[in-house]
C-alpha cells in the first residue's frame, strides 16, 4: 500500500497576545500566571501540563502545578517560555514587560534574544551628516 503525503494548509500559530484590558487586572506575576491557564489555547488538565513541563527547566509533578496555579509555588524562571507554548500565550511575558520602563523593556528582551545592546557612537544627526557625505562622494565617483 503506497503512503499518500497530506497537504498542509497552515502553519501552527506561535503564542496570541493577551488584550491590555485582561494584563491591567494583573496585580503579580502569579495573576499573569493564573490568567495564562485560564486563557489557554488548548484545555490541558493539569496533570497532562505538569507531564508535558516536566524536565524543561525544573521538576513538574502535578501537585507542584497545581501549587504554582494557587500562587503557594513560583514557576521556575527557565520554565515560563515552556509554559506559554504550552498555553498559548504571552500573557507572563507581556506582564513582565509591563512592569519594566522602556530601556530595561529593550535590554530584557535583547538578552531573552540572545543579542547584546551596543551604545550607538554617533547621534542621528551625526549618522544622518555621514551617511549624506558618503552619498555626494558615491554621486561625485560614480
Amino acid at each position: 500500500m503506497m503512503q499518500n503525503n497530506i497537504p498542509v494548509f497552515h502553519e501552527i500559530a506561535g503564542p496570541d497576545l493577551i488584550a491590555d484590558e485582561l494584563l491591567q487586572l494583573c496585580n503579580s506575576k502569579h495573576d499573569a500566571i493564573r490568567l495564562a491557564w485560564q486563557s489557554r489555547r488548548t484545555k490541558y488538565s493539569q496533570n497532562e501540563a505538569a507531564t508535558t513541563l516536566n524536565g524543561k527547566g525544573g521538576k513538574m509533578d502535578k501537585a507542584k502545578f497545581s501549587r504554582v496555579l494557587d500562587g503557594h509555588f513560583a514557576l521556575p524562571n527557565d520554565m515560563e517560555d515552556s509554559f506559554e507554548e504550552l498555553v498559548g500565550n504571552f500573557a507572563i511575558l507581556q506582564f513582565d514587560l509591563a512592569e519594566r520602563g522602556t530601556f530595561e523593556l529593550l535590554e530584557w528582551f535583547a538578552t531573552h534574544m540572545g543579542y547584546d545592546l551596543i551604545a550607538k557612537q554617533q547621534t542621528l544627526e551625526e549618522e544622518n551628516a555621514e551617511l549624506k557625505r558618503q552619498l555626494r562622494e558615491a554621486r561625485a565617483n560614480g
